[in-house]
C-alpha cells in the first residue's frame, strides 16, 4: 500500500521511492545504498572491479593542430560578417 510522508513522497513499509539526497540521510543510510564501508574497498575487490570496469582513467582528448585552429577562425560566421 502506497501512503506518503510529510514532504509528500511516496512510501510503502518505510521505504521511500524516491531516493533521498546524500546530504539528507545519515552516513550510515548512504553506506549502505552505496554497498561500501568508511574503510574503503577491500584489497580482494579491486581486481575484480578492474576487470570489470577498468581502470579509473581518462582518455586524452585528440588535439587540434594550429593550423586547424588557425582555419577554424575563417570559418565562424561572427567572423565572417566582422
Amino acid at each position: 500500500m502506497l501512503s506518503f510522508d510529510a514532504r509528500g513522497n511516496g512510501v510503502t513499509s518505510g521505504y521511500s521511492y524516491f531516493m533521498q539526497e546524500y546530504y539528507q540521510i545519515t552516513t550510515e543510510e548512504a553506506l549502505g545504498q552505496l554497498k561500501t564501508s568508511p574503510s574503503g574497498l577491500k584489497s580482494e575487490e579491486v581486481p575484480e572491479l578492474l576487470k570489470n570496469y577498468g581502470a579509473n582513467a581518462l582518455q586524452e582528448a585528440k588535439q587540434k593542430s594550429r593550423l586547424a585552429i588557425l582555419l577554424s577562425q575563417f570559418t565562424d560566421v561572427m567572423i565572417i560578417i566582422l
